[in-house]
């Protein structure tokens, strides 16, 4: 009857392990995770950050009616959508130009340009229109301001992707 009583012991031994170790995981979890994901996303918004002085001086050393060149070139060479605007009234904003010609009244009430134009002060934030963005707003001047609009997802995919490679090390 001894022989019956130790197979079951090493099973509950085994399951206390196992939710010890599940256990320590999940703390891990959720305490590196979401720091992992505001520290990458606060970089992607640092480097459009860092970029708006050159893509002022892009718009400032072009005329208005070269804006739609000017906001594809930088779109092309930091993959982030570029869109000026011009305040309408004190809640409206007008699109002067948007390196997606496709559409702009997806950023028509954009936050975060909206917050520069009333301000008069750089602004940046993250946003969720077609998904997650981080973005950038500075003024070109007094009613002018740039908005750099980037899409997060490849940023929040990596940190899915390093949660997985750390589950599987394990």
């Amino acid at each position: 009857m001894n022989q019956f009583r130790h197979p079951r012991l090493s099973v509950k031994l085994g399951l206390v392990v196992l939710a010890i170790v599940a256990g320590a995981l999940g703390i891990v979890y959720a305490a590196v995770v979401p720091r992992l994901e505001d520290r990458l996303v606060a970089n992607r918004i640092d480097q459009l950050e860092r970029s708006a002085p050159q893509v002022v001086q892009g718009f400032r050393q072009n005329s208005q009616l070269d804006y739609d060149t000017v906001a594809r070139f930088f779109q092309a060479n930091l993959g982030a959508r570029i869109v000026v605007f011009e305040p309408l009234s004190q809640d409206t904003v007008h699109t002067v130009s948007d390196s997606n010609p496709v559409n702009s009244q997806d950023v028509s009430d954009d936050p975060i340009a909206k917050a520069a134009l009333q301000t008069g002060r750089t602004q940046t934030g993250r946003v969720d229109r077609d998904g997650p963005r981080g973005e950038v707003a500075v003024l070109l001047d007094a009613d002018t301001a740039v908005l750099l609009s980037a899409s997060l997802r490849d940023t929040l995919a990596n940190v899915t992707s390093a949660v997985g490679q750390g589950t599987k090390a394990v």
